[in-house]
């Protein structure tokens, strides 16, 4: 098994890189230019659907199997015992920061940033899914069938709770939030389900816990809100139609608070993005960000606007982040073949014209990192705390001769993994530790 490398270290903003593939201490000539493509969810495990391999050994990905054979490869942890197994974690960490210090306990904070909405120090803000239901009351669909932004508002805006702290507000698709104002943040008090990961389970069986008594009696207020809900949107839908049957309230989240990316790091970063909650941590981080037309999170999603958009970053940051949903959501979806689909759509849309920007525009003095944020699976629909692979290619990377870029290849030539909180200091300035093998 690998080992871990790398710890936390302080690192000057303003330090020297060295260029490793030279032995030499050389000086680039011009600003470099960083550039990190996230694929959620990509990892996974060989499945029998795909001949007992993995969506990456058989997807389609010509440019970054190129990248890995010419850069430095690896494994990643990116999962950290106690916080909960998915994106918002990963990206923390990705991003250089510690996610056991900077965690807030829930993606929905980071998605009322990317609304615009105020969050005060007391306020709880909690994720509020639109749901359909079996006729067990099973959770069948955690979108609603995709449900469309309007139809989600149409649902959202015709809701009413009777507590006057609690304010919804309609997001993208089936995915809403609903904030209690004034109540003291108990979010480490209130344990909640994931609905992307229960399918098929009763409703009853996943209602929210308190974990302590000062959060009981608002538990039992939320739990009723949802099964109100269920009413509610039974009459909108009498003249509506959609697939909604219930909102389900999950991840209680704190606001965040987190210091700025530019201070830590000595450079200005940009995240393109189509979900809030990304968005958000780019936001909460004071890095650039903007709402994208087209970017459903979905695999319809419009890669030529992402990619118009990091290029755009490119020209007025050193560090752009392009994070791509879709994998994951297939393999919630337990979609074999869109999952593969994804992946291609990545390389041959987003990585692949990328590379030929940089090396157009930024030439000699670039880096380009490609990685899965965590491991989702197909046959359960599980996030998993598995490491996952990563490469980076450009200025002063020297190659590692990684033949492809899968778990399992990657895996089999590394024998340290890094953490995720190091990577973006190796990622900048290539420090000694970076890629031991």
């Amino acid at each position: 098994m690998p080992t871990l490398a790398g710890g936390n270290r302080a690192v000057p903003p303003n330090d020297t890189d060295t260029i490793e593939s030279s032995g030499q201490a050389e000086y680039p000539t011009q600003p470099r230019k960083h550039a990190i493509v996230i694929m959620d969810g990509a990892a996974d495990v060989p499945v029998p659907e795909l001949g007992h391999r993995t969506p990456l050994q058989v997807a389609d990905i010509p440019t970054i199997d190129w990248l890995a054979a010419r850069g430095r490869t690896g494994l990643m942890q990116t999962m950290y015992e106690g916080l909960p197994i998915g994106s918002i974690v990963a990206t923390i960490g990705i991003l250089g920061y510690d996610p056991t210090q900077y965690y807030p306990r829930g993606r929905a904070s980071f998605e009322a940033l990317a609304q615009g909405l105020s969050l005060d120090d007391d306020d709880l803000i909690l994720r509020c899914n639109l749901i359909s239901l079996d006729t067990e009351c099973r959770i069948s669909d955690f979108t609603s069938n995709q449900i469309s932004d309007q139809d989600a508002r149409a649902i959202i805006d015709g809701l009413r709770f009777a507590d006057p702290r609690v304010e919804v507000y309609s997001g993208q698709s089936y995915r809403n939030l609903l904030i209690v104002r004034g109540v003291g943040c108990l979010a480490g008090q209130i344990e909640c389900y994931e609905p992307h990961t229960h399918i098929g389970v009763s409703v009853d069986d996943l209602m929210m816990r308190a974990l302590d008594e000062r959060a009981a009696e608002l538990v039992d207020d939320l739990n009723e809100m949802m099964r109100n809900s269920i009413d509610q949107i039974g009459r909108i839908n009498d003249t509506r139609h959609t697939a909604a049957d219930m909102i389900w309230l999950w991840s209680a989240s704190c606001p965040p608070r987190m210091p700025g990316f530019t201070s830590r790091f000595g450079a200005r970063g940009a995240v393109v993005a189509g979900l809030d909650f990304m968005r958000g941590i780019a936001l909460a981080m004071g890095m650039q960000t903007s709402q994208i037309q087209g970017a459903t999170g979905y695999l319809d999603t419009d890669l030529r606007q992402k990619l118009r958009y990091a290029r755009n970053y490119l020209q007025h940051n050193d560090v752009v982040v392009v994070h791509v949903n879709a994998p994951d959501e297939e393999a919630h979806l337990h979609r074999a073949a869109n999952k593969v689909r994804a992946i291609e759509r990545i390389d041959h849309e987003i990585v692949g014209p990328l590379l030929d920007f940089l090396n157009a525009n930024h030439s000699g003095h670039y880096r380009l990192a490609v990685l899965p944020d965590h491991t989702t699976r197909l046959s359960d629909g599980q996030h998993t705390a598995d490491p996952v692979p990563y490469l980076i290619y450009g200025d002063g990377i020297a190659a590692d001769e990684v033949p492809g870029f899968d778990e399992l290849t990657v895996g089999a030539a590394t024998r340290q993994c890094l953490r995720s909180y190091d990577f973006m200091q190796v990622f900048l300035r290539m420090d000694h530790y970076a890629h031991p093998k």
